[in-house]
């Protein structure tokens, strides 16, 4: 309403700041979730998205309606929508969202301990303790503690970083690239939508198949779809059938690897140690992802968008051969 650029970015920020709040509720899904059910539960909070990603975008005339009723500019009426639907969302979680799921499972957590006479339990639940202590003083410096200690919390971290990256520059990208084909306003809306479907609407299946074959071989079989759909793309220069393929399966590609990501990340750390480890893994994701889609411009004017989509696939080779490096271990 008054013209504010910078109003508009802290704005924008604080949305963000709502959004990222957003993506950590997964984890809260999987706290008091059984160890079987884990990628199930959290990926049924992922798929909940779908609803919004689908709505969201078509709020536009609604919200011109609701400006008129205020005696607002047109554009205003889709951020008063948000915003209330934001206020409902924080009283919903503020009233219903009780017990804390995350201190509920610390103590379901130490109530199963106790029993136990164990020296090495006894230790490792003194080390979570330690760790959780010196979180007080840097969440982020505890977070990377752990993730240094813990090869298979490391494996969920760097899936989850790699997927985000290799989705945002992809995404990013694909519409500049499908304009400059030709491709009208309306086809790349319906790619982009077909990309969204891909990412949210199969979570259920992808966390019912990553508790049933274990949430590594998920996260590889992820990495798997992440090559097809760069080579689909990479190929698909001026077939807008195959960038629409290549596009969907971008977005399944990550929604298996952050399903199974996630909940791998979560069994493999300590309750006391999760919020500073989940924090830390959410902060690199969008960070790297960030830079990476804001490169993605340059490179793609460098080496085009087939090479593009090469050095996506190529970004994968570090979750492989951690996972090697994984197998061999056991």
């Amino acid at each position: 309403m008054s013209g504010s650029i910078p109003l508009l970015v802290v704005g924008m920020l604080l949305f963000g700041v709502g959004s990222a709040t957003n993506q950590q509720s997964r984890y809260a899904a999987a706290d008091l979730a059984a160890p079987h059910r884990r990628a199930q539960a959290l990926s049924i909070v992922v798929w909940s998205t779908t609803v919004g990603s689908v709505i969201g975008p078509n709020l536009a005339d609604p919200g011109a309606g609701v400006a008129s009723v205020l005696h607002l500019p047109r554009l205003a009426g889709a951020f008063v929508l948000a915003t209330v639907c934001m206020a409902l969302a924080s009283v919903l979680l503020w009233a219903w969202l009780r017990p804390d799921p995350l201190l509920l499972a610390r103590q379901h957590q130490d109530a199963d301990r106790q029993p136990e006479s164990g020296t090495s339990s006894q230790a490792a639940h003194v080390e979570a303790t330690k760790e959780a202590g010196q979180s007080q003083a840097g969440t982020v410096r505890a977070g990377l503690r752990h993730l240094r200690r813990a090869p298979r919390a490391a494996f969920a971290f760097v899936t989850m970083v790699v997927a985000h990256t290799v989705m945002g520059a992809i995404m990013t990208m694909t519409p500049v690239s499908m304009s400059e084909d030709g491709a009208t306003l309306t086809v790349v809306g319906v790619t982009i939508s077909g990309h969204l479907l891909g990412m949210y609407a199969f979570s259920p299946v992808v966390g019912r198949l990553a508790d049933r074959i274990g949430h590594l071989p998920t996260a590889v079989a992820g990495q798997v779809v992440f090559i097809v759909s760069a080579l689909l793309s990479a190929l698909g220069h001026g077939s807008v059938g195959m960038v629409m393929a290549g596009l969907f399966l971008l977005g399944l590609g990550w929604s298996f690897s952050l399903v199974a990501g996630s909940a791998m990340l979560s069994e493999a750390t300590p309750a006391a140690l999760r919020p500073g480890v989940q924090g830390t893994t959410d902060t690199a994701m969008n960070v790297v992802a960030a830079v990476g889609a804001g490169l993605a411009g340059p490179l793609m004017d460098w080496i085009g968008f087939g090479g593009l989509n090469a050095a996506a696939a190529a970004l994968v080779l570090p979750v492989i051969v951690f996972w090697v490096f994984l197998v061999r271990e056991r």
